[in-house]
């Protein structure tokens, strides 16, 4: 057999373009590889070259279905028992999912991410999709049933409008607004104009509203604000005049539905006044009070302290200064003399600065006679820069103070069964927030793979 001849015989078997490596006799047994990758990957390799996108996207969708192999025949074999009975479209449609359900293969991982709720996958970016087809060729959903039995007999006003019907039929003042900004910042909510509850598609908040005479069409933005109590006049002055720059009007805050979250009864914003005062006397002539736009809801249930009411009640009294005589005698009966100290060892103590706060925590575990360690913190800059300058910015970051890091310490001095509180938002999932508390089980060595 010659060489022409052994192309044809492979040519024959094959219904696409396909790549052959050139390969010696001796190499008939080896996947295909490539020597940069493998001399950084270092295991077994069989890579081909990517000539279809759609046999690419197909095998990685059957190759993410391994487990579900004969699904399609369970749903078939459903399907076919449901033809025979008299069933609903509503009906057959459980049945079918309850048998998706209950004869799919997952992980044990998986299993538990199910039974606690946790989201499989956790992005910070969402998706809107917008049907940009020709009108024609769009695919629109019938109203329901009720509302189509109230329409005209020859009303063609038989489907739910669409993201870009709404964007059609938007609003005047909302004329500037791009299609994608429009499916991105606004979320569409409907009511009677007699005032009827809002029936709305997200909880997030906005702005502008378009009435009619049948109903009032609310095109929310999200948009919201915590711990007002922190924000001095200052930064809303500037938050105010940005979101004006943005959205080129001169409304407040751009013309956005703004709500802030907060607790007055704490000290007023660092160098700046509180949110509801002017700065000085000429801001109290030229500026208006953007505070008075505001509606103020009251939220009296207690979630914090729940469980001690008793407590509660006195915690806010003291805040607002009006407390009874239960109540001061109930903070004075925990009251404890320096000699009792020892006796209460494992309450959390409150310290006025944070040299004292550290000072107290090295008596503390200095006084454990447990496993311990030092973890030390590892910096690094990020992007490209001149090797002196990087190095400088590391040894000046070595200087600065917890409160100058978000919290983050230079080091931390790790003992087992000793009491740790976190500083930082890690897992909001898991519940690991600033200002959990936990104690140390055990300390896993290892070794931090950029440091080596």
């Amino acid at each position: 057999m010659n060489k022409e001849q052994y192309i044809k015989m492979i040519r024959a078997g094959l219904k696409k373009t396909k790549v052959f490596l050139k390969r010696a006799p001796n190499e008939t047994r080896i996947n295909a590889y490539n020597p940069m990758i493998m001399s950084l990957h270092r295991a077994n390799m069989d890579i081909q070259y990517i000539l279809d996108p759609y046999a690419c996207l197909k095998y990685c969708v059957e190759y993410i279905n391994k487990s579900e192999n004969g699904m399609s025949k369970l749903l078939r074999e459903a399907l076919n028992e449901l033809k025979k009975g008299n069933h609903t479209v509503k009906e057959r449609l459980r049945v079918i999912a309850n048998k998706f359900l209950n004869s799919s293969e997952i992980s044990a991982r998986e299993a538990v991410y199910h039974i606690l709720s946790i989201p499989l996958s956790v992005s910070s970016r969402s998706t809107v999709f917008i049907n940009t087809n020709r009108p024609e060729n769009r695919i629109s959903m019938l109203k329901s049933d009720e509302i189509l039995q109230k329409l005209e007999p020859d009303s063609k006003d038989v489907f739910v409008e669409g993201l870009i019907d709404m964007y059609v039929n938007r609003p005047d003042e909302m004329k500037d607004v791009f299609l994608a900004d429009f499916a991105s910042l606004y979320n569409v909510s409907k009511r009677k104009a007699n005032n009827a509850p809002i029936a709305e598609n997200s909880d997030d908040e906005d702005a502008t509203e378009n009435e009619n005479d049948e109903k009032i069409t609310a095109f929310r933005m999200k948009n919201g604000k915590d711990e007002i109590s922190m924000v001095g006049f200052t930064m809303f002055q500037h938050i105010d005049a940005r979101l004006q720059h943005i959205m080129r009007t001169k409304k407040p805050f751009g013309g956005i539905l703004v709500m802030v979250l907060g607790d007055f009864n704490q000290l007023r914003p660092v160098g700046d006044k509180y949110i509801f005062q002017f700065n000085n006397s000429y801001n109290a002539l030229v500026d208006s009070s953007l505070w008075s736009l505001f509606e103020l809801f009251e939220l009296t249930e207690i979630m914090r302290q729940k469980d001690d009411k008793t407590f509660a009640i006195a915690l806010s009294n003291l805040a607002k200064g009006t407390m009874t005589a239960e109540d001061i005698h109930l903070l004075r009966s925990r009251i404890v003399s320096t000699e009792n100290l020892e006796t209460i060892r494992d309450a959390i103590r409150l310290f006025r600065s944070n040299a004292e706060v550290d000072a107290y925590n090295r008596i503390v575990l200095s006084r454990l006679n447990t496993e311990g360690a030092i973890a030390n913190a590892y910096d690094y800059c990020v992007g490209d820069g001149l090797a002196s300058i990087r190095e400088k910015v590391l040894n000046n970051v070595k200087n600065l103070k917890t409160t100058e890091t978000y919290g983050l310490p230079l080091e931390i001095d790790l003992k087992v069964g000793a009491k740790y509180m976190m500083t930082v938002n890690i897992d909001t999932e898991d519940g690991l927030v600033n200002g959990v508390c936990g104690k140390l089980i055990a300390i896993d060595y290892g070794t931090l793979q950029k440091t080596n």
